[in-house]
């Protein structure tokens, strides 16, 4: 148990005993004397809230050298401190600390002094008995002797010691940290309350490594999965958080053999950390925040000068490394210099957040959680008051709070990740719909453009098919004309040079002619055809008929067109069956001396069947030798197969010949049978 010395306790009792007119002030002072006497001690409690104020004395050093001895001669010289965190480094000389802690009960008591840094550049505590012998030293407990070699494993600087019944002894410590200034606690503990709160400490920053390690787990996979580079930066953002948070409390100082990895030592290294981290954060927030407005040139300016800022101070960094003497010679410049480097940056980074944040928004969906700026100033908020209130109470200007110390900075960190894990998700969200949406637009544009494609080929297709029918139509023409007009014309040649027998030119010649004509008509006709229907074929037929009706009056010609459709015929279907019919009529009057010739048209389903019928001879066509010309026939099947019909024969001696002509046609509007 610390006691207070006697001069504060005539400083108490005077000060409570003052004469006053107020019953308000003897109420109070009557309320403060039976809460001490009810306790039976001084409120010095050993369960780590005792506070440096009003219970240590210090003394500082200036020449440096002062012994323990000294110092103990000189303790009328001590003064009290004033604040409840003692200041050391920068503007301060080395200090030596004293205070008293008494054990009031019957029994052994084993007690604790802790200095809550573990990067101080140099500290010692001793253990001293009311009457100036030493009973305890802890050796050298700077950051650079690290806690493998202290008397106590730990990475704070320990004290820890034993009290005999009714033992008061003087714990002094020598404090040097030139290189920066720090507000550290002291603590006194009993070893119970110290293991137990040195417990739960472990388990915070245990648990809260494993939360930040499964964020960056996370945000890993979805870089490799989705190639982003915004979760590729937060992943490495947040790993050299969880680093720099896990340097700052020094746990990782309890595993390692030496202090020192050439240009980085494990003081500095929390100065790296928190420049590397701080700039990986900024290129976090170029991609997550400042995207939309990269293009404009003074944000860019701005962005870059912050970081190339930030990146000074890591050669500052390593300048007190291997320089320390001139580091700390200087520091007076250095000091403000470090400031400036790390705190520009930060306002510039925060200027331009604010600026994407409240710039006018033009998207209905910029809410909250779709506004990467406001969100990252939602997740940075608790943060920055954690930091403002940190540097407040190591002013002494707010009271002593574990919300105030590094594991409030880790819960601001860890509420910060959050609320932009919720951010990424629904940038995700949001990125995933506009994926959806463009391979949605994607296929229908490559769906509209194999349609086009298909169209195009379509159309070649269509206009190759019609150059092809074109070619056939042309052959079919030629043939025709070779068959008929040709034919017709070479009798002409062959009769032209035997003249009759009083010098005219024979009427057959005339006869000839007029059929080749004729035949040219008909061949013209059915090409000049855009729509031949069946009823058209019909009066064509008709007037074939009647002509050869006039030309051989001793046959007797009959069309039936029993129909009751009108499909429509193409001008080759036409022409084909019309030269069909010409063929077979004709053979039936010159060959087989038919009296009666008798044409039936109709319709089974879809197809049209032409009939040719004759009373004439008729003949054998198993006699007939496979030698024979037959002309005529073998154009009547040609002909059909070229309509994707076919054409048979029937016939007999004495007993006509019938020709059978079927092709598929579709059917049409309904006629009347001629």
């Amino acid at each position: 148990m610390l006691l207070i010395s006697p001069s504060m306790r005539r400083l108490s009792a005077d000060s409570g005993t003052t004469p006053s007119l107020s019953l308000m002030r003897i109420f109070l002072v009557v309320s403060l004397l039976v809460s001490i006497a009810a306790s039976g001690q001084s409120p010095l409690p050993a369960d780590g809230s005792f506070a440096a104020q009003a219970h240590v004395q210090y003394l500082p050093d200036a020449s440096g050298q002062r012994t323990l001895s000294q110092v103990w001669r000189d303790s009328a010289r001590f003064r009290l401190i004033r604040t409840a965190r003692p200041a050391f480094g920068v503007g301060y000389p080395p200090l030596w600390l004293r205070f008293r802690i008494s054990n009031p009960t019957a029994g052994p008591a084993e007690r604790i002094v802790e200095l809550d840094n573990p990067y101080l550049e140099a500290v010692r505590l001793y253990e001293v008995a009311a009457g100036g012998q030493l009973l305890l030293d802890s050796g050298p407990m700077g950051w650079a002797d690290l806690p493998a070699h202290r008397l106590t494993n730990h990475r704070n600087p320990l004290l820890r010691f034993r009290l005999n019944p009714r033992q008061t002894v003087w714990i002094y410590g020598r404090i040097n940290n030139p290189s920066q200034s720090l507000r550290i606690p002291i603590r006194l503990w009993t070893a119970r309350d110290f293991e137990e709160h040195d417990r739960r400490v472990r388990l915070f920053w245990y648990w809260l490594t494993g939360v930040l390690s499964w964020l960056v787990f996370i945000n890993l996979v979805l870089f490799i999965l989705l190639r982003e580079w915004v979760y590729g930066q937060y992943s490495l953002y947040m790993f050299l958080v969880m680093a720099y948070l896990s340097v700052s409390v020094g746990l990782w100082l309890e595993f390692l053999p030496v202090s020192r990895y050439g240009p980085i030592t494990a003081r500095n290294l929390l100065s790296l950390l928190t420049s590397v981290s701080t700039v990986t954060g900024f290129f976090f927030i170029r991609q997550y925040v400042l995207l939309p407005s990269w293009a404009i040139r003074w944000v860019r300016v701005l962005f870059h000068t912050a970081v190339s800022l930030l990146l000074f101070t890591v050669p500052l960094v390593i300048l007190g490394t291997y320089y320390p003497q001139l580091y700390v010679r200087e520091i007076s410049w250095m000091g403000p210099v470090m400031s400036l480097f790390f705190g520009l940056p930060v306002l510039l980074i925060f200027v331009l957040i604010g600026y994407q944040a409240f710039q006018t928004r033009t998207d209905a969906r910029a809410s909250l959680w779709y506004s990467p700026a406001r969100l990252y100033l939602l997740g940075v908020a608790p943060l920055v008051f954690i930091s403002i209130c940190l540097i407040l109470r190591n002013h002494a200007l707010l009271p002593d709070h574990v919300l105030f110390g590094y594991e409030g900075v880790a819960l601001g960190y860890l509420f910060e990740f959050a609320v932009l894990s919720i951010g990424l998700g629904f940038s995700y969200k949001r990125t995933a719909e506009e994926r959806r949406q463009l391979a949605e637009e994607t296929f229908l544009q490559r769906q509209q453009l194999l349609e086009s494609q298909f169209k195009a080929q379509q159309g070649e297709l269509r206009a190759a098919q019609a150059q092809l029918r074109l070619q056939q139509e042309r052959e079919r023409i030629a043939r025709d004309l070779h068959d008929h007009v040709g034919a017709q014309l070479s009798v002409i040649v062959a009769n032209a040079g035997t003249p009759t027998a009083d010098g005219n030119e024979p009427t057959l010649i005339g006869d000839y002619a007029r059929e080749a004509m004729q035949s040219l008509r008909d061949t013209v006709w059915a090409i000049d055809q855009s729509a031949l229907t069946l009823t058209d074929f019909g009066v064509k037929l008709r007037q074939y008929l009647h002509r050869q009706q006039q030309q051989h009056p001793a046959c007797r010609y009959r069309l039936d067109l029993g129909v009751a459709t009108n499909p429509e015929l193409t001008s080759a279907q036409g022409l084909n069956l019309f030269r069909q019919v010409q063929e077979a009529v004709h053979n039936a009057f010159k060959h087989a001396h038919a009296s009666e010739v008798v044409i039936d048209c109709r319709m089974v389903n879809t197809q049209l069947v032409l009939s040719i019928k004759d009373n004439g001879v008729g003949f054998d066509p198993a006699r007939q030798p496979d030698d024979a010309p037959h002309y005529g026939l073998r154009n009547l099947q040609r002909r059909a197969t070229d309509l994707h019909g076919t054409s048979s024969i029937d016939t007999a001696p004495g007993h006509g010949t019938s020709v059978l002509i079927t092709i598929p046609l579709e059917t049409e509007q309904p006629v009347g049978q001629s």
